[in-house]
């Protein structure tokens, strides 16, 4: 059974280039197959890291759907804070492809094709 769970602590940096880099803290289980389904009408996204985490991410910016909205894939840092309060340790960095005009009441990382997860 998969575990999903409400992220509110993440952020969508979005640099000059419009490149896009989804920054979250660190989850115990290691990304496997990633996919972000993006749900624009509800200022949402939901990350499948692997079959068994699924993390929705609730009041995403228009701003990041608008910088989202060309892009195959996102790239996705998850951290953890050091002993230094200034730093914090990247625990893995990976790329998620996005799925778009998906309906997340249908949306299980089993049903993801291959290709998408």
């Amino acid at each position: 059974m998969a575990k999903t769970e409400n992220i509110n602590g993440f952020d969508f940096v979005i640099g000059d280039k419009n490149e896009v880099l989804l920054v979250l803290s660190a989850q115990e289980q290691i990304p496997n197959e990633p996919a972000l389904v993006l749900d624009p009408e509800e200022h949402s996204a939901t990350l499948f890291r692997n079959e068994d985490d699924e993390l929705t991410l609730e009041n995403v910016s228009d701003d990041a759907f608008k910088a989202l909205e060309d892009k195959d894939e996102v790239m996705v840092c998850e951290v953890e804070p050091t002993d230094n309060p200034d730093e914090t340790r990247i625990v893995y960095n990976y790329y998620a492809e996005i799925i778009r005009d998906a309906d997340d009441e249908d949306i299980d990382i089993d049903n993801v094709p291959d290709e998408k997860k």
